[in-house]
């Protein structure tokens, strides 16, 4: 396996990533903490070779714990580093996992170790950043270390997401309702027979008024119409037909029928008025007409 290199320069990420990479190695190869400087400096070049030549000597027998304090001064300027603490400082969990949350979390505690020196400070920083409902099942437990609130973190939000998985079909189902409601809400079921809404039925009643609107008026009856008027001929207007010679108009034609109740409703006021003008003032049936109606023609007398 070779190992990673690292040049120098103003770059912290390219220095963190060495460093990160040089940690990985020395978790799978086994090293005294004086052997890990020493593989970790052998892959020093250019630039941080230089720089490690010049503080060798004065830092003798030096650990691995020493050296991330001293390569951290080196290439974290202060700018970057408090940069890093303000981040960690206000780190929460908003829209990760726990595990990504517990990644970032681990990446930003090597910039500020003096925040995170006992594993109690640690926990309690760790517990203030999860999300509130894991938060609120987390934080009754009152657990004392980071490996525990971290455990019951992964917990908490397994249980969570199993309960909104549970709910979803639920609303599935009622979203299909609701659609399958608003594709039948123009229409009204009575009886096994469909009937169209009250807008749809005025839009077929405005289609069916302009289409009568093309028809002529009838000469005859003053109505529009096509065709025959059967009013004039006297037909039935279900069959068209005269039966007996009766009248068809008056028989089936319910707006005939009303204006002929109306005229026979009318004769018989003025019957009435004429009787009783003609018993109280003792003229005769003809002279009490006149009175009321005045000089009229035979013809209009017959009328009423």
């Amino acid at each position: 396996m070779k190992p990673p290199t690292f040049l120098g320069g103003i770059e912290p990420l390219k220095a963190e990533t060495w460093l990160l990479e040089m940690e990985k190695l020395f978790e799978v190869f086994p090293y005294t903490k004086t052997h890990m400087v020493l593989l970790a400096t052998y892959t020093l070049k250019d630039e941080a070779r230089r720089w490690w030549l010049l503080i060798r000597n004065t830092n003798g027998n030096m650990t691995w714990a020493r050296f991330n304090e001293i390569f951290y001064e080196k290439y974290f300027l202060q700018c970057f580093r408090d940069r890093k603490v303000s981040e960690f400082q206000e780190l929460k969990q908003s829209r990760m996992s726990v595990a990504e949350y517990k990644t970032k979390f681990t990446e930003l505690t090597r910039f500020v170790p003096h925040m995170v020196d006992t594993d109690y400070k640690k926990a309690h920083k760790f517990e203030g950043g999860l999300d509130l409902d894991i938060f609120d099942r987390v934080r009754i437990l009152k657990l004392p270390t980071y490996v525990q609130v971290l455990d019951r973190s992964l917990m908490a939000e397994a249980t969570l997401a199993a309960m909104r998985q549970s709910k979803a079909p639920t609303t599935t189902t009622t979203t299909t309702i609701t659609e399958w409601r608003g594709k039948r809400s123009g229409y009204s079921f009575r009886k096994g027979h469909s009937h169209v809404s009250k807008k749809q039925n005025t839009r077929s009643t405005s289609s069916s008024s302009q289409s009568s609107g093309s028809n002529p008026v009838c000469l005859d009856c003053e109505r529009r119409h096509r065709g025959v008027c059967y009013r004039a001929s006297g037909a039935c207007f279900r069959c068209g037909k005269i039966k007996n010679g009766s009248n068809g108009d008056v028989a089936d034609d319910s707006y005939h029928r009303y204006k002929v109740r109306l005229k026979m409703e009318v004769m018989e006021m003025w019957q009435m008025i004429l009787t009783i003008n003609t018993r109280y003032t003792g003229c005769t049936l003809q002279d009490s007409t006149r009175s009321v109606f005045g000089h009229v023609s035979r013809r209009e007398a017959s009328d009423y």
